[in-house]
């Protein structure tokens, strides 16, 4: 099975295309927002050279989306290892191993 193959797989194992869906509308909110406030300080501020705003809006929208796609990553893995457990513990038998662990580990 190819790389993308076994990636659609534990995407649609896991249900994750919806997760990602949310998550990227939430911090791309949150990413508008913070550029609004980023651009209305250097307005208030007064002249302000371009290649400033333009710098400190990039490295600004950078930091946003390795934080949330790092938190998103970090909290989704732990709650898809719980569910990975409670499975395990009603089936009495270790799933490490089974397409929905390789999935728990990789998405």
């Amino acid at each position: 099975m190819t790389l993308s193959k076994r990636i659609r797989l534990f995407i649609r194992i896991t249900r994750s295309a919806a997760i990602m869906r949310r998550y990227f509308v939430t911090n791309g909110f949150d990413t508008t927002l913070m550029l609004l406030g980023l651009l209305t300080g250097f307005w208030l501020s007064g002249q302000v050279d371009i290649h400033i705003v333009l710098n400190a809006c990039l490295a600004s929208v950078i930091a946003l989306s390795v934080s949330g796609v790092s938190s998103t990553y970090i909290s989704e893995s732990a709650e898809r290892q719980k569910v990975l457990a409670e499975l395990e513990d009603a089936m009495m038998k270790d799933l490490t191993t089974s397409v929905h662990g390789q999935a728990t580990r990789y998405v």
